[in-house]
């Protein structure tokens, strides 16, 4: 079984090499190609890191799509590493392993990779904040609380979901009795200081532009959900689109984990183990949110990206070799399918 999930990873990764170069010009990769050719603080639709991600890249390997590809290539390796490395914090090197593993396993990581969007640098640095702030908290490391707000700001450079960052930090304060003490404390209040100076490109642009981003994914968007007109169809798309992000075992995954948690523990999760408390603080709030909504808006297929990095790490506790067997064939086959 071990040497058959090998030849599945290696096929996966070979389809992506191979779509690398044949893969012509996503409208995404155009529209952000645009934004590296014209350097600025932020754009209207999207803050920054996309673009210069793209225009380091095509710079150093010249402007052709190879060059985008390999940028959203490169830089989802390096999430996959600190994937790792964030497995590690919370499990046992095989077990590390096989969390990594069902995260290469999903159409996220193969969208990631292969189509320029801002969530590319969003999840690198989604993830880096996950590491940083483990440490911060953990391991009681008082630098790590600058660098997470450093991770959580370029973050926010990267898309506005990072505001979920610092929400998730203290909640899991909030609801962590042994860590509650850190909110006495300069530090995660210094840390989103941090976070604040490095997104201020984005917020200097917003000012200058008097908040025209802000308000497009912001205020617009909410009053576009004032009629509140229940649509079935948008439901049934989130969960139909999800369904293939991550492939259907690991997504029905999520929520078989969460009636076990409800389960076990019903209304005192202040007793939930650290670790899980953790990773829940920053899965929970942006699933749940675009979960619920969905019967009145339609949720992009991306939106809900980032909660999976800690819900992928959460979840594979409950992977047995089955489910595990069964995930990566169906990866196997839709990928080839693609």
């Amino acid at each position: 079984p071990n040497r058959l999930i090998l030849y599945a990873i290696a096929a996966i990764v070979l389809i992506r090499i191979i779509t690398i170069f044949v893969m012509g010009p996503m409208p995404q990769d155009a529209y952000y190609y645009l934004y590296s050719q014209h350097p600025s603080l932020s754009y209207f639709d999207h803050p920054p890191a996309i673009a210069f991600l793209l225009r380091f890249f095509t710079w150093v390997v010249g402007s052709n799509v190879i060059a985008i590809k390999l940028a959203d290539s490169v830089l989802t390796i390096g999430t996959i590493f600190l994937f790792y490395k964030l497995a590690l914090s919370f499990y046992p090197k095989a077990k590390a392993i096989q969390s990594t593993i069902l995260l290469l396993s999903t159409l996220m990581v193969s969208i990631l990779s292969l189509v320029s969007t801002p969530d590319t640098p969003l999840i690198f640095f989604w993830t880096l904040s996950l590491i940083t702030l483990h440490s911060a908290i953990f391991l009681n490391k008082k630098i790590f609380w600058i660098l997470s707000g450093i991770a959580m700001g370029l973050a926010f450079d990267s898309k506005y979901t990072a505001v979920f960052l610092p929400f998730g930090m203290l909640l899991f304060l909030v609801l962590s009795a042994s860590n509650r003490k850190y909110l006495a404390t300069i530090w995660p209040w210094l840390s989103g200081l941090v976070m604040i100076a490095v997104s201020s490109p984005v917020i200097i642009w917003n000012i200058q532009n008097n908040f025209a981003s802000f308000a497009f994914q912001g205020s617009q968007r909410i009053g576009q959900m004032s009629a509140f007109a229940i649509n079935p169809k948008f439901f049934f798309g989130l969960v139909g689109h999800q369904l293939a992000l991550l492939m259907p075992i690991l997504f029905v995954s999520l929520f078989y984990g969460l009636y076990q948690l409800i389960k076990k523990h019903q209304t005192k999760l202040r007793k939930l183990p650290l670790n899980d408390l953790f990773l829940l603080s920053f899965f929970l709030p942006i699933f749940l949110l675009f979960l619920f909504l969905s019967p009145v808006y339609w949720v992009k297929i991306n939106w809900m990206m980032p909660a999976y990095v800690s819900g992928i790490l959460w979840v594979s506790c409950y992977f047995n070799q089955r489910w595990f067997r069964c995930q990566f064939i169906i990866s196997v086959v839709i990928h080839l399918a693609l």
